[in-house]
């Protein structure tokens, strides 16, 4: 059983990868192991070669297969001392060149490991269904794809791969001492092995509850910067910067405060084992001294134990400090583990559903007692609405807010799926192919989103520039009525917009808004209170765009101003969940009290 945080993180992982990652994880330990054989090598042949150094004609019990046990001459000493020293040398390149590929080997794999299971994160995410993203905060989802897919490599699965590197060469070296003084390493090992558990266990506990604070106030600080930056023009108009400055900081102390003690702890190993290698070598000489009387007889033990100090204690230092590093961010295999587990599931097939060919539509498209019930409430949005779209109508949603206008729209694309109820498009339900639906859809929502890029790749939105058809786009430019506007730009459709259309105008970015929808050449438009935002005249002139594309394609509108839906072919108004009454502007007027009050202060459209 892994009971330790850190260990049961570790088989955590340990699921997570497929077997051909697996495999290699255990290529790195078999280097790991060679590794630490080759540093055992090296600190065991300072012994024999101090010993050597010290009284060359040792040599002669060394080179026993020479004829009739001839000692070597004053010269041929010189010449095998020579040719040893330059093997040590050699061995020593080799050694660490061997250590530095090994490790070029591990950095590859956990940067390869981490790029996939963020991307795999990602892919996840964008693949929930709408209501996931309803109830997830967009900045903790940001901070699992990018920050904790990287803690849990980099600094959660890489510290355990140091630990198990340094322990190897630790037990390697340990053994080799042993072997040469077995009475003096024992004492050594379990004094060290005491006072380094005794490290350990003052520091755990603290650092495990530390690492989980910093899962929670890393999100909150990323959120801190994501809310005050999307916010940037109400927050400088009503002077919140200071408001948003200290959430921000006080997140971002806390934040700090975590990884201050991880760094401060990681810090402590390096002083306390250099104290305790101090220590260890003055007990060596004690206890030698005691059992040999003589420094003379006791040198090349003494080098032997001073190499293996040498060698240990960046051991030893690394080994503690990635121990804390791990056990700080194991919480981080905790927070995606879920996850990336669920994302393995998404097969190839799923990516390429983008690509479908629209569902055919022809006819009508019907909504048949349709409930449905957002997460955690009680109430139903939608209850028992049914309802049929004629081909190449213009249809308009009205009601009050939480009226079920928005939802209705959210099932229509695809986005909702309905507890009760199914849609149907010329008698085919939408849900045996949603994706081929939703390529039949244009959608405009109330804020469209532009990134900082061209207008070309705005209206593209996401295809890469190879892939976009030029005649497509320029026809979307035109049904938008951006013809005018793109030809008085200096760089046309290679502008650079801004980030969020900040250079724009609002009517400019809704017609943006609208080249995009158009841009595939959708059946359905879909306009979710798209010019509420919009002065009268500019809203104006977005409605003449779309109306003028009315008959030639299905338009559907959610209102808050009842101006633009007055030459609707049919109203839908919504009240609780439900269709309270359905008609043209005109039969509304005389037929619906409720949207008689709605309409008041609205003059009614000239009759034909």
């Amino acid at each position: 059983m892994l009971r330790h945080p850190a260990l049961r993180a570790l088989g955590k992982i340990w699921r997570l990868l497929d077997r051909g990652d697996r495999w290699q994880l255990v290529g790195i330990g078999v280097l790991m192991l060679m590794g630490s054989i080759w540093e055992a090598v090296g600190v065991g042949l300072v012994l024999p070669f101090i010993a050597i150094i010290e009284k060359p004609e040792r040599l002669n019990e060394i080179l026993f297969w020479r004829q009739n046990n001839t000692p070597l001459t004053q010269g041929e000493e010189y010449e095998w001392l020579l040719t040893l020293s330059l093997a040590f040398g050699a061995l020593y390149i080799f050694k660490n060149l061997f250590i530095a590929g090994s490790n070029y080997i591990q950095f590859k794999f956990l940067n390869e490991k981490q790029r996939k299971f963020s991307v795999l994160l990602l892919r996840s995410y964008l693949f929930k269904p709408y209501t996931f993203h309803l109830q997830n905060n967009t900045a903790k989802l940001i901070q699992n794809a990018k920050t904790e897919t990287n803690n849990v490599f980099n600094q959660y699965l890489l510290p355990i791969l140091v630990i198990i590197s340094e322990f190897l060469i630790v037990l390697a070296i340990f053994s080799v001492i042993i072997l040469a003084n077995p009475f003096i390493a024992i004492i050594v090992i379990a004094a060290l092995a005491l006072l380094t558990y005794l490290f350990f266990k003052v520091f755990q506990r603290a650092l495990r509850n530390l690492g989980a604070k910093r899962v929670h106030y890393e999100q909150h600080v990323v959120q801190a910067i994501s809310q005050a930056l999307g916010g940037i023009k109400e927050v400088k108009i009503l002077g919140r910067e200071k408001l948003f400055l200290d959430v921000y900081e006080e997140n971002l102390i806390e934040d700090r405060k975590a990884n201050f003690f991880l760094n401060f702890i990681s810090q402590l190993p390096r002083s306390y084992f250099e104290t305790l290698a101090v220590i260890t070598i003055i007990l060596i000489i004690v206890l030698t001294l005691v059992q040999h009387g003589s420094m003379a007889q006791v040198l090349p033990l003494i080098s032997l134990f001073a190499a293996a100090a040498f060698r240990l204690m960046p051991s030893a230092t690394r080994l503690m400090s990635s121990l804390n590093t791990a056990i700080f961010y194991a919480a981080a295999v905790d927070v995606v583990y879920d996850d990336i587990l669920e994302a393995r599931t998404f097969s190839t097939p799923a990516l390429a559903s983008s690509h479908s060919p629209p569902q055919p539509f022809r006819d009508r498209l019907e909504l048949l007692d349709i409930y449905y019930s957002y997460p955690n409430t009680q109430r139903p949005a939608l209850e028992g609405v049914s309802l049929t779209i004629k081909q190449g109508e213009m249809i308009g949603f009205v009601g009050s807010s939480g009226a079920g206008k928005t939802t209705i729209v959210d099932v229509i694309l695809g986005l909702l799926t309905p507890s009760h109820g199914d849609i149907r498009v010329d008698g085919v339900s939408i849900y045996t192919n949603l994706s081929q639906w939703q390529r039949q859809i244009g959608y405009i929502p109330q804020s469209i989103y532009l990134s900082d890029d061209t207008l070309r790749r705005n209206i593209a939105f996401g295809l890469p520039d190879t892939t976009i058809d030029e005649e497509a786009l320029l026809a979307a430019v035109h049904a938008a009525q951006l013809s005018t506007f793109v030809a008085g730009l200096p760089e046309g459709l290679d502008t650079i917009v801004g980030e969020r259309g900040v250079r724009l105008s609002g009517g400019q970015r809704q017609r943006i808004g609208i080249a995009r929808a158009l841009y595939h050449n959708p059946g359905v438009l879909i306009m979710d209170e798209a010019t509420a935002a919009l002065d009268n005249q500019t809203e104006a002139g977005v409605m003449d765009a779309i109306q003028a594309l009315s008959g030639e394609k299905t338009i559907i509108m959610i209102a808050h101003r009842l101006s633009t839906v007055m030459n609707c072919d049919r109203l839908y108004l919504m009240a609780n969940g439900k269709v309270a009454a359905t008609g043209t502007y005109t039969e509304l007027i005389e037929h619906s009290p409720e949207f008689r009050a709605m309409a008041k202060g609205y003059e009614t459209p000239p009759s034909a």
